[in-house]
């Protein structure tokens, strides 16, 4: 995936608040059950992300680490977090090298 594409929508919603089914873009990032997850084609709200038959629509980020979606680096110490900067549209992971913990661009 394209991570220059990015958008965090916040936590996943089906309807919006006039009752119309919540659409989302291929990048559109989403917050469901403690899991981010990144929608890698146009679907709507009624697609659940996390479920097994919406494997091809959600994508898990980071499973088992953190992914930060923010323009400060994350006060974090667990190699393998990532973080995306919005303002730069740029990617990072998170390194352990000789004990000190690095950003690295992807």
């Amino acid at each position: 995936m394209n991570t220059d594409n990015l958008n965090f929508r916040g936590k996943f919603k089906q309807y919006d608040a006039d009752g119309n089914v919540y659409i989302y873009n291929i990048g559109d990032v989403v917050e469901y059950k403690g899991q981010k997850y990144a929608a890698v084609r146009p679907t709507s709200g009624t697609t659940v992300p996390g479920n097994r038959t919406n494997e091809n629509t959600w994508k898990a980020i980071a499973a088992g680490s953190g992914f930060y979606i923010q323009d400060d680096p994350p006060v974090t110490q667990i190699a393998g977090d990532r973080w995306y900067r919005p303002t730069t549209s740029i990617m990072y992971t998170l390194i352990n090298q000789d004990n000190n913990f690095i950003w690295v661009e992807l």
